[in-house]
């Protein structure tokens, strides 16, 4: 049984709609943004994950900027906009 590698994703994903395999493991944002496609229609992104990824911006150690730039993401992360962007973007999560 085991695992076996894609070169990319859209093979991965190619090849459960195909029945080669039965599920294929990525990043899930970007799997939700890809099955809004034409494979949306044969494949379902299924509830769950592995671990949690964050993402990160960097700045120069000691960067006036620090405070203000984390500042200004947690307001629109927190805001209604940034919930309808995703939507938006990576389609309604199931």
């Amino acid at each position: 049984v085991g695992f076996a590698g894609y070169p990319d994703v859209a093979s991965g994903l190619q090849a459960v709609a195909d029945g080669d395999i039965d599920a294929f493991v990525y990043d899930r944002p970007l799997l939700r943004y890809l099955l809004r496609g034409d494979l949306g229609d044969r494949l379902r992104l299924v509830p769950g994950s592995f671990g949690r990824q964050d993402y990160g911006f960097a700045l120069p150690q000691g960067s006036a900027l620090r405070e203000p730039v984390n500042r200004a993401i947690l307001q629109h992360i927190e805001s209604r906009d940034w919930s309808n962007e995703l939507t938006r973007v990576l389609g309604k999560e199931e």
